[in-house]
C-alpha cells in the first residue's frame, strides 16, 4: 500500500477530530506541522524486507544510510539519508516521521531522476536500449564514463538456512566521447576508444593500477579514470 495515502488518510482522521483545537490554522499548516516533511519526498512504498535468509546485501558500497541528495520530478532535496538497492534498481529513504521515530521506505523509481552521495553520482539513464537504469556518471575534460553496478541473488543449499547470496558487484561501462557513447568491458578494449597514439601508454598506467574493468570496485574506477585524464591532459596541453 503506498505510503503517501496512509499518511494522508491518518492526516484527515486525525486533523477532523481536532479541528475545534487547532484553531484558524488551514489543513496544510497542521498537515506540515504534523509530519514536518515534503509530500513528493516522502513517497513511496513502506519497506519490508524481500531479502530474509540470504547472505550479503543488494546495497551500493555499504549496507547502512548515508546522507546524500536526490531529485524527484526534477526537484533537488539535499540532506537526504539513503540506500541504493542494485537488486531492485531503487534508492530507499530514511526520514523522521510525525511521532519523531525513523522510518523507511522504497521511492517511486519512475520519479527519481538522480541522486548522489560522497563522491558518487547517478542518473536514471536508457543507454543503447538497455531499459531505464541507474548509471554512475563520472565526468572528465575528456569524456564522461557511465557504470551501471550489477548485482545478482544466487540460489545457494548449504544446509545453513539461507536460501541464497548476493553476488559481488560488477561495473557495466559505457565511455561518452563527442556525443557517442561505447561500451567497454577490459583494459584494451577501454584503450581502443582512445587515439592510437595514446592507447599503450593507458594500457600501461591500468596494469600498473591493477585496474580491471570487470571487477573492481567504485573507489577504484573512480582513480583509473581520473588517471587516464591526467594521461589526456599531458598529451593536449598547449
Amino acid at each position: 500500500m503506498r505510503l503517501a495515502f496512509l499518511r494522508t488518510a491518518f492526516a484527515v482522521s486525525f486533523f477532523l477530530l481536532n479541528a475545534p483545537i487547532a484553531g484558524q490554522e488551514s489543513f496544510p499548516d497542521l498537515v506540515s506541522q504534523a509530519f514536518g516533511l515534503d509530500q513528493d519526498l516522502v513517497n513511496g512504498v513502506q519497506y519490508s524486507n524481500k531479502y530474509r535468509n540470504t547472505r550479503g546485501h543488494p546495497y551500493f558500497l555499504e549496507d547502512k544510510f548515508q546522507l546524500g541528495s536526490v531529485s524527484v520530478d526534477g526537484r533537488m532535496y539535499d540532506d537526504v539519508w539513503l540506500k541504493y538497492d542494485l537488486l531492485s534498481q531503487h534508492v530507499e529513504i530514511e526520514y523522521e516521521d510525525y511521532s519523531g521515530g525513523k522510518s523507511r521506505l522504497i521511492t517511486v523509481a519512475e520519479r527519481m531522476g538522480a541522486f548522489n552521495f560522497g563522491i558518487y553520482n547517478f542518473r536514471k539513464m536508457n543507454l543503447q536500449g538497455e531499459g531505464e537504469l541507474y548509471y554512475q556518471a563520472i565526468r572528465t575534460g575528456f569524456f564522461t564514463c557511465y557504470i551501471h553496478w550489477d548485482k545478482r541473488l544466487v540460489p545457494v543449499h548449504d544446509g545453513a538456512g539461507y536460501t541464497g547470496q548476493f553476488s559481488d558487484p560488477r561495473p557495466v561501462c559505457r565511455l561518452e566521447q563527442d556525443g557517442a557513447i561505447s561500451p567497454f568491458h577490459d583494459r584494451r578494449s577501454f584503450a581502443r576508444l582512445f587515439g592510437e597514439e595514446l592507447q599503450k601508454e593507458i594500457i600501461r598506467f591500468l596494469k600498473s593500477e591493477h585496474i580491471s574493468f570487470r571487477k573492481n570496485g567504485p573507489e577504484e574506477l573512480l582513480h583509473a579514470l581520473n588517471g587516464v585524464e591526467n594521461i589526456l591532459n599531458q598529451a593536449y596541453q598547449p
